[in-house]
């Protein structure tokens, strides 16, 4: 695949999961398994969300995350809640 798909994908990605943020999703994983999935959960529906693109989020100060004893939970912060509302008011 090119750079410019993937750059593309990630992008898309990225977009995607800060709408659903934005809608009050939230991002969790589980600390009692090694390499467990970070799960993105909105309404009933859930998916799988790269480790990658949490990361980033994470050190650009648009997610927060939350240590419980066992799963890891990330929200929006308040940088995030305004990242994700220009996220959603560009698809609108």
């Amino acid at each position: 695949m090119n750079d410019d798909y993937l750059d593309f994908q990630h992008c898309a990605q990225r977009k995607a999961l800060l709408i659903a943020l934005h809608h009050g999703a939230t991002i969790s994983r589980s600390r009692n398994v090694k390499d467990a999935p970070f799960i993105v959960r909105v309404k009933n529906e859930q998916g799988i969300v790269p480790a990658g693109l949490v990361h980033e989020l994470s050190q650009e100060g648009v997610l927060r995350k939350q240590d419980y004893p066992h799963q890891f939970f990330y929200t929006l912060s308040a940088r995030g809640a305004q990242v994700a509302r220009e996220a959603n008011s560009v698809m609108a």
